[in-house]
């Protein structure tokens, strides 16, 4: 059976800073395939709406749990009795929600493609273990691929404080406060061992679906992925795409050994699921 490409979206997840913007743009440049970017997870919004809808006790009590078609009876009602069964006619069900988030998502995703896409896709790191979201959109689109983009542990942990969070990293080192820096460490790899986990679990879950995508290996496994979504083609890897206005920040070297200094310590938290997610450990501490 042909599945229309509307219904074969393709979404990029991580934990940020992970190569998924790379990854992206590459995926992008296939013939017929376009990625979105983020979009500030508003997706969570849109499914915390027909969840709420799903779960009103009126509607499941007075409207969803009706098997008979009472709209038309509105206009010949004897309403000198109990008028409750007309009072909360509507034609809507739950069926109606799923349908409306997938007409919801479309319409934000899958229109206003660029010309000659059909494929439509987005990339959002705020998707994972704490929102389940990525399984809402299996569930509304089950031809739907994910691509779990991962990178170097340490690396990633880095890149995430020294991006996001530069100005408390120099203040905390220009005081010497280095127990804030632990603690933002230890927040960040806590992080990426929690997200990490969801999506290899995930992975089990939905192996059809699922493809991990590690940056290091990105290239080498580009057919592999190419593969994975369906797709016949032969597209060269441009250079890969980095931010690098942090690294130009005044004494940044001396910024990043502090960080680096605290892999030792954190290494026993992620030799597990960096072991799972494909990474030689003992390559870990000096990457």
């Amino acid at each position: 059976m042909c599945i229309h490409k509307q219904q074969q979206p393709i979404f990029l997840f991580g934990v940020g800073r992970c190569g998924s913007t790379y990854q992206q743009t590459e995926i992008s440049r296939l013939a017929d395939i376009w990625i979105w970017g983020e979009h500030d997870g508003i997706v969570a919004n849109l499914f915390a709406f027909g969840d709420k809808i799903r779960n009103s006790p009126n509607l499941n009590q007075f409207c969803f749990a009706k098997s008979i078609d009472v709209t038309e009876q509105l206009l010949t009602a004897d309403l000198t009795g109990d008028a409750t069964q007309i009072a909360w006619a509507n034609g809507f069900n739950k069926g109606s929600i799923k349908q409306l988030e997938q007409t919801m998502l479309l319409n934000l995703f899958a229109n206003n493609l660029p010309a000659g896409k059909t494929r439509w896709g987005f990339k959002e790191i705020r998707y994972g273990p704490h929102n389940k979201i990525p399984e809402r959109l299996l569930a509304n689109f089950p031809a739907a691929k994910i691509i779990h983009t991962v990178r170097n542990p340490f690396l990633t942990v880095e890149s995430n404080i020294f991006s996001w969070n530069f100005a408390q990293l120099k203040q905390a080192i220009e005081q010497n406060k280095l127990a804030e820096i632990e603690q933002l460490y230890a927040q960040y790899i806590k992080r990426w061992v929690t997200v990490t986990n969801y999506f290899l679990h995930l992975e089990t879950v939905f192996p059809q679906q699922i493809f991990k995508s590690n940056l290091e290996d990105f290239a080498d496994n580009y057919p592999a992925l190419l593969n994975f979504l369906d797709v016949e083609a032969n597209y060269e890897i441009v250079h890969p795409i980095v931010n690098q206005s942090s690294l130009h920040q005044p004494k940044s070297q001396i910024y990043r050994q502090q960080l680096q200094s605290y892999r030792a310590q954190f290494l026993p938290q992620i030799i597990l699921t960096a072991n799972n997610a494909g990474y030689d450990v003992d390559a870990l501490l000096h990457s």
